[in-house]
């Protein structure tokens, strides 16, 4: 009985001292991974989206840039690492066939990309008309197997109601984790 309990705590050490090698290097990959955007010295400031606030964004974006060491300041809906993300289903270059995948969709100023360190692997962000212009990332190119994703069009939701407006793609940015590693 001694032998088989030595033994026994013996495997359980080892299984220990294995469990603890693979969590010290899942943590060390978490820390040290490109998850494709800046996320040092960011502030995120969350606020309401009534027309009263909205209507005093420009004014409140202006303030924060004048404040000495404040690089870059967008309003967004949210940050690209957030799990808030609006699915739609959309359509693209006049093709209304239904595809097996969803847009999932992030809503920010144009310079949203700038604030967060996105990288641009073609074309550029919007200027100032996100309703109009939309920037897509590269697996979204893949998926819909462009080669040439700048200038291509896109059609989806605009609101919750069910209206659709067209938007032409401008820039295309390198993926970045949107959930967690």
């Amino acid at each position: 009985l001694r032998r088989i309990l030595v033994v026994l705590q013996f495997a359980f050490s080892q299984l220990l001292i294995i469990a603890t090698i693979i969590a010290v290097s899942q943590m060390s990959f978490i820390r040290n991974t490109d998850i494709g955007i800046d996320k040092e010295a960011v502030l995120i400031l969350n606020g309401n989206t009534d027309s009263a606030t909205l209507a005093r964004q420009p004014a409140f974006k202006n303030e924060l840039a004048k404040i000495p060491g404040v690089r870059s300041v967008s309003c967004a809906y949210d940050a690209p690492v957030s799990d808030d993300i609006w699915v739609a289903d959309f359509y693209f270059n006049g093709n209304e066939k239904e595809l097996d995948f969803a847009g999932y969709l992030k809503f920010g100023d144009e310079d949203y990309f700038k604030t967060f360190g996105m990288q641009f692997v073609a074309g550029r962000a919007y200027i100032d008309r996100p309703l109009i212009e939309v920037v897509v990332n590269e697996t979204l190119v893949k998926k819909l197997g462009w080669k040439q994703a700048v200038g291509k069009r896109l059609r989806f939701p605009i609101d919750g109601e069910g209206t659709t407006g067209e938007r032409t793609v401008v820039g295309v940015v390198k993926d970045f984790h949107t959930y967690s590693l």
